[in-house]
């Protein structure tokens, strides 16, 4: 069991990187941060030189882009 759970982390993990790999960089760079890495919005901010409020909203759309490049690639269910 236990390598067949490595065998899919390791499958969703190159899924995760193909379809984030489809989004513009700022997008990418937004939703790595805040969701692989667990960094907080006002501190990506001034990572990134751009607004709370900016980076809040490039999260949000990010998240829509990653959702609909996600069912493109691999289907609705998936």
């Amino acid at each position: 069991q236990r390598g067949k759970d490595e065998l899919e982390g390791s499958e969703l993990r190159h899924r995760v990187h193909r379809v984030l790999a489809e989004l513009p960089v700022k997008y990418r760079t937004v939703m790595v941060l805040s969701d692989l890495e667990g960094i907080g919005a006002k501190e990506i901010a001034t990572m990134t030189g751009t607004t709370h409020a900016t980076v809040r909203w490039r999260h949000h759309r990010a998240r829509k882009l990653f959702r609909e490049a996600w069912e493109r690639i691999f289907g609705r269910g998936s």
